[in-house]
C-alpha cells in the first residue's frame, strides 16, 4: 500500500495537468471500463487482508512506515478496523443516497459536489495525518471518547443498536397504523425523534436534529398534536404546586411516547432533576383523562419499591431452607397480582433506586420480548400488555449493554430545567403579595450573579459539595423562618437583608474559607448593606433593630470553663460555634434535615450534642 501512493505521487507529479480520476489513476493504471478500485473493491481487499491475518497471525500489521507516511508509533492505528470503521460510515452514506454516482452528486461524505471540495485521496492521506498529529497532541484520551460515530457524545444510556432499530421499526408501525394520512418519510423522522431525543443529553439534541436535516435535508420535521394531554399535564403540576413549564411538559410527553414504544423504561437523570415529579404527573394526568371519559387514556396504578433496599431473596422470593416452603418476594408478589388483573387500567412497577447488577439482570427476560419473570422455583410469569416497567436511578455504571438495549431511555437534565421553577414554586406559597413581589425581584437580581460567580471561581467543600438547586432550596428553607414585614417596617431594607443571609447560609455556607472571602468582597461590590466591620459571615439580623449585629455579640460574658469538668468535655462558646448552631436549629425546627460537614476534630459532635441538649431546654 505504501509502494502504491508513492507511486501513484510520483504519477501526479509526472502528469499534473490530469484530472486524478482521468487517465493515469491513483492506481497507476490507464483507465480502462473493467477496471473498479471503489468501495467494493477496497471491501473485498480488506476481507482478503483479513483472511491473511487469520493465516499468519505472527506477521506484524504495520512494518516500516505505515502508508499514511507516518513512522510506526505505540499510539498509531490507521490499521484495519479503522479502515473498516471509516467504509461502514461511508456504505451508512452509500445507503442513504443510492441513486447517486459514487463520486457525482451528494458524495459519501453527505455534501453536495462543489468544485472547491475534494475528498479524493490526497484528503484521506491529509485527515489520517491530521488524525495521527491529534493523537499525538491528545495521547491521554481513548479512541472512542469524544464525539462517537453517531455524532454524539459518549453516553452510558446511549444504545443505537440492533434492538433498538427493531423497537424504532415496531413504534414506526404503530405510528404509520395510527396517522395513515402522513408521508413515509415524515413518519420515519416522527418515529427516530421520539425514539431518541427522548434519552440524549442537552448538548447532544442540537446534533441530532443536525443529523435529521442532512438525512432528509427537503423534508420538514412534523409535530404531533398534544394538545389535550399537554394541557392535562398543566392542570395537574398547577395543582401539585408546580411549574409548567416547557421543559417539564416536553419531559412528560416524552416519558409517555417511551411508555408507549416500550413495554420497559429508564428515566435517569441527576438528583432534582424532576424524574419522580415526571412520572407522577403523567400518571395522575392519564388517570384524570380516564375519569373525564377521554378516549384513548387509561387509569394507572404505580407499584413502587427500591429494589436496592431489599435482598434478592426478598425481592424475588426463597425458599426456606428449614422448612422448603417457598415464600413470595415483594415483586414476585406485585406480579403476580397485577398480571392476574385483566383489567385495562396500566399497571406501572417502579423500581426507584440505584441499579446494579444483582437485581436488574435477573429482569432481563422481563424487559426483552419474552415478557416472562422466571422464579427459583421454576414459575414462570407473563407480563400483559397492560402491565410495565419504570425504573427511576441515577446512572447506568453498573447496566449492562444487554439490560440498556432492552430499555427506552429518558434523561432529564438539570440544564433544561434550571433553578427558576422551583423558586417560582416556593414563591407561590408565599401569601403577602407585597412580600412575594419583592422576594421575586431579588431572586431574578441578586441569585443568577452569585450562582454564576459560585460555578466559576468559588470552591465548595469536599464533604458537603452539592448541586446548585441543592442551595436554592436551602435558601428558600431559610426564608420560610420569617414572616411579612409588619406595617410601618423598612420593607425594601429588612426583605433585602434577610434575602442576602439566607443566601449566605445557603448557597455560600459550604464554601471554603478563601471562597468566602471573594464571595464577601462581591456582595460589598453590589450591595452596600453589611458594617464595614468583619466579613457578612460574621452578622445575623436582630428581628427587634431591623438591623445587622454581629455574631459575638450573642457569646455569654465572663464565661468561665468549670473546673470540675474533665478537659475533654470543656467546649469554649466561639462566633463560628454559635453562628453555625444557630442556623442548623432554625432548619432543623422548620422541619428539614442538615449535613454538617468538615475536618476530623472541627466539633462536629460537639455541636450536634449541644444543639440536641438546647432542643430539650426549649421542649
Amino acid at each position: 500500500m505504501v509502494a502504491l501512493l508513492r507511486y501513484a505521487g510520483a504519477k501526479r507529479r509526472a502528469y499534473p495537468h490530469l484530472p486524478e480520476q482521468e487517465g493515469v489513476s491513483y492506481t497507476g493504471c490507464y483507465k480502462q471500463e473493467h477496471y473498479d478500485f471503489g468501495l467494493r473493491s477496497m471491501v473485498a481487499l480488506l476481507r482478503y487482508a483479513g483472511a491473511k491475518r487469520r493465516a499468519y497471525p505472527h506477521l506484524p500489521e504495520q512494518e516500516g512506515d505505515s502508508y499514511t507516511g507516518c513512522y510506526k508509533q505505540e499510539h498509531y492505528d490507521f490499521g484495519l478496523r479503522s479502515m473498516v470503521a471509516l467504509l461502514r460510515y461511508a456504505g451508512a452514506k452509500r445507503r442513504a443516497y443510492p441513486h447517486l454516482p459514487e463520486q457525482e452528486g451528494v458524495s459519501y461524505t453527505g455534501c453536495y459536489k462543489q468544485e472547491h471540495y475534494d475528498f479524493g485521496l490526497r484528503s484521506m492521506v491529509a485527515l489520517l495525518r491530521y488524525a495521527g498529529a491529534k493523537r499525538r497532541a491528545y495521547p491521554h484520551l481513548p479512541e472512542q471518547e469524544g464525539v462517537s460515530y453517531t455524532g454524539c457524545y459518549k453516553q452510558e444510556h446511549y444504545d443505537f443498536g440492533l434492538r433498538s432499530m427493531v423497537a424504532l421499526l415496531r413504534y414506526a408501525g404503530a405510528k404509520r397504523r395510527a396517522y395513515p394520512h402522513l408521508p413515509e418519510q415524515e413518519m420515519v423522522i416522527l418515529a427516530m425523534r421520539d425514539m431518541n431525543v427522548a434519552r440524549l443529553t442537552a448538548k447532544d439534541v442540537p446534533l441530532f436534529e443536525g443529523i435529521m436535516q442532512d438525512i432528509f435535508p427537503d423534508v420538514v420535521i412534523p409535530t404531533l398534536d398534544y394538545e389535550v394531554l399537554e394541557t392535562a399535564i398543566a392542570a395537574e403540576m398547577k395543582m401539585a404546586g408546580l411549574q409548567p413549564v416547557k421543559a417539564a411538559l416536553h419531559k412528560v410527553v416524552q416519558l409517555y411516547e417511551t411508555k408507549n414504544s416500550r413495554h420497559s423504561s429508564i428515566i435517569l437523570g441527576d438528583t432534582n432533576t424532576a424524574k419522580s415529579t415526571s412520572w407522577k404527573m403523567l400518571a395522575n394526568t392519564l388517570t384524570r383523562l380516564n375519569k373525564e371519559k377521554v378516549a384513548g387514556f387509561e387509569a394507572v396504578q404505580v407499584y413502587p419499591m427500591n429494589p436496592k433496599a431489599l435482598t434478592l431473596g426478598e425481592l424475588y422470593g426463597e425458599y426456606n431452607l428449614s422448612t422448603g416452603e417457598w415464600k413470595d418476594g415483594v415483586l414476585s408478589a406485585i406480579m403476580r397480582t397485577v398480571c392476574q388483573d385483566e383489567s385495562p387500567d396500566l399497571k406501572w412497577i417502579i423500581f426507584d433506586g440505584p441499579v446494579d447488577a444483582l437485581w436488574i439482570e435477573n429482569l432481563n427476560s422481563v424487559m426483552d420480548d419474552n415478557k416472562l419473570l422466571t422464579l427459583v422455583n421454576s414459575e414462570r410469569i407473563a407480563m400483559p400488555a397492560q402491565v410495565s416497567l419504570l425504573i427511576e436511578t441515577l446512572e447506568l455504571a453498573a447496566a449492562s449493554p444487554a439490560t440498556v438495549s432492552r430499555n427506552g431511555m429518558v434523561y432529564s437534565d438539570y440544564r433544561a430545567l434550571g433553578w427558576a421553577p422551583s423558586a417560582d414554586s416556593w414563591l407561590q406559597t408565599v401569601a403577602h403579595t407585597e412580600y412575594r413581589n419583592r422576594l421575586r425581584a431579588l431572586f431574578t437580581s441578586i441569585l443568577p450573579p452569585v450562582l454564576e460567580l459560585k460555578r466559576l471561581h468559588l470552591t465548595e467543600g469536599a464533604s458537603v459539595r452539592g448541586q446548585q438547586l441543592t442551595g436554592v432550596i436551602g435558601l428558600c428553607r431559610l426564608l420560610e423562618k420569617w414572616p411579612a414585614p409588619a406595617e410601618g417596617e423598612d420593607d425594601e431594607n429588612l426583605v433585602k437583608m434577610r434575602f442576602l443571609f439566607a443566601l449566605i447560609w445557603s448557597i455560600g455556607a459550604t464554601l471554603e474559607e478563601d471562597s468566602r472571602k471573594k464571595l464577601d468582597n462581591w456582595i460589598r461590590e453590589h450591595e452596600g448593606i453589611f458594617p464595614l466591620k468583619g466579613t457578612v459571615y460574621d452578622y445575623y439580623i436582630d428581628d427587634r433593630l431591623g438591623e445587622f449585629r454581629l455574631w459575638e455579640e450573642k457569646l455569654p460574658d465572663g464565661w468561665r470553663y468549670n473546673p470540675d469538668q474533665g478537659f475533654h468535655s470543656i467546649l469554649v462558646p466561639t462566633a463560628e460555634f454559635l453562628r453555625v448552631q444557630c442556623v442548623m436549629s432554625d432548619v432543623v425546627l422548620g422541619g428539614c434535615g442538615v449535613l454538617l460537614g468538615g475536618r476530623a476534630g472541627a466539633g462536629k459532635t460537639c455541636l450536634v450534642g449541644q444543639m440536641r441538649e438546647a432542643e430539650a431546654t426549649h421542649t
